[in-house]
């Protein structure tokens, strides 16, 4: 069975453009949000991670693709900081991660395998727990992230209800969102 992880780095419009002494808006180049320096993971004798080595900007969105067991949820964890590699490093935003550094999450939406969603209740429902487990004081951001996947008119759709396709786009907004 083939499985998938991705991570989300939110780009507010403010970090595009930066207020020069003099006043003028000068436009910064995307910098790298996440990168990692050959992260390697063993479990006992087990590799479970070889060496990986990646950047993302903000405004990316990266995606693991891969067989079970090919080490992209490690991947992730690491990048995140939720578990400590054997060797190599992860930084966000130039801070060194470290693991239960929760605060560096802020800005980064990310999604190991296909999270629960509650069937009984509608996409918007669903999307609106999310929200607030995430505090986000937006409460327009789940309308406009529906519009933005295209969920918008099966927002009162229970979600045992979605075609195969939409209900496995369901959890693309859980990403989207920021941690």
């Amino acid at each position: 069975m083939d499985s998938w992880g991705m991570i989300s780095v939110e780009k507010k419009p403010e970090d595009d453009l930066q207020l020069h002494k003099s006043g003028y808006q000068i436009e910064v180049v995307l910098s790298d949000y996440i990168t990692s320096d050959c992260l390697t993971k063993h479990y006992g004798k087990v590799l479970a991670v070889d060496s990986v080595s990646l950047k993302v900007r903000k405004g990316e969105i990266y995606g693991f693709l891969g067989l079970n067991g090919a080490g992209k949820t490690t991947t992730i964890r690491m990048l995140l900081g939720m578990i400590r590699p054997t060797s190599g490093k992860a930084y966000i935003c130039g801070q060194e991660v470290n693991a239960g550094n929760y605060r560096l999450w802020t800005g980064i939406g990310y999604l190991v395998e296909m999270p629960f969603s509650y069937p009984n209740l509608t996409v918007k429902e669903n999307l609106e727990i999310i929200r607030r487990l995430r505090n986000l004081p937006d409460k327009k951001c789940v309308d406009r992230t529906m519009d933005a996947l295209r969920l918008t008119q099966y927002s009162d759709c229970k979600a045992c209800n979605l075609s195969l396709g939409n209900s496995q786009r369901l959890p693309w907004v859980y990403a989207y969102f920021p941690a």
